[in-house]
Parts: C-alpha cells; structure tokens; sequence
C-alpha cells in the first residue's frame, strides 16, 4: 500500500518563504501562490542591481567553483552554466572538472598514517 501523502501546513510554507528570503505573511493560499511564484524568478540581480546593467543580452555564461572541505578529504567542482537569452529559465550546466582527493591517506614515514 501506499504511503499517505503529507499535506502542507501553512507553517511549513512560512519555514521555506523565509529560507528564500521572501515574506512569508498571510493565509495558506496567499503563502502557497507566493512560494510558486518566488521560486520561478531569480533573486540575484534583485539582491545586487547593478549587476543588471553589466548582464549581456545574448548566450550568457557564468563559471562557477564550488569547493568542499571535509575532515578527511577535499573536493572541488569548475562548473559552466550557459542560457540562451536575458531572462531565460533555460540554462544548462557543464561540469568542466570535479576531483576528489585524500587528505588522510598512507603516507610513508608518517606516524600513524599506516
């Protein structure tokens, strides 16, 4: 059998309205049509204004370097991500390098690194 769907709280679209920095004021209709809405429009020019005059108009593209530190390892991902058009929701991403590497591992001569 399958399991039971959740149905969504109005507490719970507040919670994620607030993550996304939006308002997370009103009733559950308000809140529900406000979430839709937020998560189709890009947040970065509106956060930063100037970066819109300085946005090519046509085939854009954006590089973009994501690193992860963890205890024992380290790795990194040189991503491209390109659109056609201004205002396009219709990106595509290519991963150009992405490497994982030990930091704990056997090193000779190394106590403890057996």
């Amino acid at each position: 059998m399958a399991p039971k769907s959740r149905t969504v709280t109005a507490k719970s679209l507040q919670a994620l309205l607030t993550r996304i920095g939006a308002r997370s004021s009103g009733t559950k209709a308000v809140l529900h049509q406000r979430l839709r809405h937020e998560l189709h429009q890009s947040r970065l020019f509106i956060r930063h204004p100037t970066w819109q005059k300085s946005r090519p108009t046509t085939d854009q593209k954006l590089r973009i370097m994501s690193i992860d530190m963890g205890i024992k390892n380290l790795a990194f991902c040189e991503a491209e991500i390109s659109w056609p058009v201004k205002d396009s929701l219709n990106a595509t991403m290519h991963v150009l390098r992405w490497e994982k590497m030990d930091l704990v591992g056997s090193r000779d001569g190394i106590p403890g690194s057996e």
